[in-house]
C-alpha cells in the first residue's frame, strides 16, 4: 500500500491558483499600501475590489477549462 504524505490530492492547478490567492493579498494588504492612493482611494482598497472581481472570474474560467478538458477525454463533467 502506497503511503500518500497528503491527506487529500489537490489538483496542480487548484493549488497554484491557492498560492496565487495568498500572494496577491500578501502583496497589496502589507502596511506600504496603506499610504498609496489613486484617484483619492488607498491602494489596500483597490487591492481588495480586485481580488473581489478577480478570485470568482479567474475561479469560474479554471472550472470550465477543468470540465472542458474532462470532457474530451470521455469521462464526465460538471
Amino acid at each position: 500500500m502506497e503511503k500518500n504524505k497528503n491527506w487529500f490530492k489537490m489538483p496542480k492547478k487548484d493549488a497554484i491558483f491557492l498560492i496565487g490567492i495568498v500572494l496577491y493579498v500578501l502583496m497589496f494588504f502589507l502596511p506600504w499600501t496603506y499610504e498609496i492612493k489613486i484617484l483619492g482611494v488607498s491602494l489596500l482598497a483597490w487591492g481588495g475590489a480586485l481580488l473581489f472581481l478577480l478570485a470568482p472570474i479567474t475561479g469560474i474560467i479554471l472550472t470550465l477549462v477543468n470540465a472542458h478538458t474532462e470532457n474530451n477525454q470521455g469521462t464526465r463533467g460538471l
